[in-house]
C-alpha cells in the first residue's frame, strides 16, 4: 500500500472547486480557491504580469511594473522613470537614470548623480505685463517689459507662484535683455505665494530696455 497521505490519479487531471489546508487535523483551515490559484499560473519570475502574482527573479529583481504606491523604500541606487507625489529620502540616493519627480522630494542626505547626469529643473519662460506675471514653475526665465528705471531708483517685479512661502530660498541670475545699462542689482524676496524681484539701477543713466533673468526657488 502506498503512503496514505498521498493520492495517485494515474496521470489524470483532478478538477476541484477549492482546496482547504490545515496544519493539523481539526486545526485552523485556510481555503484556496481556483481564482487564487490562477494568479500563480503562467507567472514568469522577474517579470510583472497583469492580474498575476509578483515573483522576484534570480537576482531579486522585478521588471515591467507600470505603477506602484510605496510608503517606504530602502535602496542605494534609484533607477525609476517617474515618481509621483511626495517622497522623502532618509539616506543619500544615487540616481543612475533620468528620474522625474511630480511632487515634493525631500532629501535628508546629499543625493549623488551618475556620470554625465545633472539636475534638470522643470522650468518655464514668461514675459512680465505691468511688471507682474503669474508663474506655475519653481524655476524659469523671465523677460521684463522695456524699463526706464532712473539712476538710483528701483523697480519691483512681482511673480505670483502658488506654494511659495516667506523664508523660501530664491536665486536670481541676470541673463541678458536689450537694456545697455549694465550696472544694476537684483534682490529676491519670498512671501506667501509671491516672489518679488526688485531691480536697483546703480548706473549713472536710466535703464533703457528689457531685462532677462533666471529664477529658482527652493523650499526652506
Amino acid at each position: 500500500m502506498g503512503n496514505p497521505n498521498q493520492f495517485d490519479w494515474g496521470g489524470e487531471n483532478l478538477v476541484v472547486k477549492s482546496i482547504t489546508f490545515a496544519d493539523t487535523p481539526g486545526g485552523t483551515q485556510t481555503a484556496l480557491s481556483s481564482g487564487e490559484v490562477s494568479v500563480l499560473d503562467g507567472v514568469t519570475a522577474g517579470t510583472a504580469t497583469a492580474s498575476k502574482a509578483v515573483v522576484l527573479g534570480a537576482s531579486k529583481e522585478i521588471d515591467t511594473i507600470t505603477t506602484a504606491t510605496i510608503t517606504n523604500i530602502t535602496t542605494t541606487t534609484l533607477t525609476p522613470t517617474t515618481i509621483a507625489g511626495s517622497v522623502n529620502f532618509s539616506g543619500a540616493p544615487t540616481f543612475a537614470t533620468t528620474s522625474t519627480f511630480t511632487g515634493v522630494a525631500t532629501f535628508n542626505a546629499n543625493p549623488t548623480f551618475g556620470a554625465g547626469k545633472t539636475l534638470d529643473l522643470d522650468s518655464q519662460t514668461g514675459t512680465l505685463t505691468t511688471n507682474a506675471i503669474t508663474a506655475t514653475k519653481y524655476a524659469g526665465v523671465i523677460t521684463t517689459e522695456s524699463l526706464t528705471t532712473a539712476s538710483g531708483a528701483s523697480q519691483a517685479l512681482a511673480i505670483t507662484l502658488t506654494g511659495v512661502a516667506a523664508g523660501d530660498l530664491a536665486f536670481v541670475q541676470a541673463a541678458g535683455g536689450t537694456n545697455t545699462r549694465k550696472t544694476y542689482l537684483y534682490e529676491a524676496v519670498t512671501s506667501t505665494n509671491t516672489l518679488t524681484v526688485t531691480v536697483y539701477n546703480s548706473h549713472a543713466s536710466a535703464l533703457n530696455g528689457t531685462l532677462i533673468f533666471n529664477y529658482w526657488i527652493l523650499k526652506a
